[in-house]
């Protein structure tokens, strides 16, 4: 098994690219999930964060594959790379069989959407190519990440976004014109 990608890059033109992290919390059985959607121009085009129940990091992370793909499907892009740091669940969705039961029907179910989508690609990618998502599941959990974070992303995010290469996002509120 290795590694695809050291860093965010953007996808080919015409593609779509859907970064999935969850983060768990045992002592709750609760995980963060935060799903990244950009297009071939890095733009975010879509996400998902939200709280869901979980009684181990691998079904929080399958859970927000599986989360990342419907999105995908729903949304009817044909061209789409799916991307987790989650080598476990990487291994079990692209063999041929599921190491742990407990979350057996989830990988079925991310397999099932996969294949729904006619030019699809999963891979596994290191943390630091997942950072975005990463924060986005880790300040949902907090409480800290705005329903808006996509039109209006906090510093913190911009500066990941940043990294990622990206243009910084620009506030309709402060990009007035100013007059000669």
């Amino acid at each position: 098994m290795s590694f695809q990608e050291d860093c965010w890059r953007v996808p080919s033109c015409g593609w779509i690219k859907i970064n999935c992290d969850g983060g768990f919390y045992s002592s709750a059985k609760r995980a963060s999930i935060g799903v990244v959607v950009r297009n071939h121009d890095g733009k975010l085009i879509d996400d998902l964060n939200e709280i869901v129940k979980a009684d181990c990091p691998i079904v929080a992370e399958a859970t927000v594959v599986k989360m990342g793909v419907q999105i995908a499907v729903n949304s009817g892009y044909s061209n789409v790379i799916v991307e987790t740091d989650s080598a476990n669940l990487f291994t079990d969705v692209v063999g041929k069989g599921v190491k742990n039961w407990k979350f057996w029907s989830l990988v079925q179910e991310i397999r099932n959407y996969l294949n729904k989508i006619p030019n699809n690609q999963f891979r596994l990618i290191r943390r630091i190519a997942n950072q975005a998502t990463n924060w986005i599941a880790a300040q949902t959990i907090k409480g800290k990440c705005r329903e808006d974070w996509v039109t209006h992303p906090p510093s913190s995010l911009v500066f990941i976004l940043d990294k990622d290469g990206l243009p910084a996002p620009i506030d309709p509120l402060f990009s007035k014109e100013i007059e000669p």
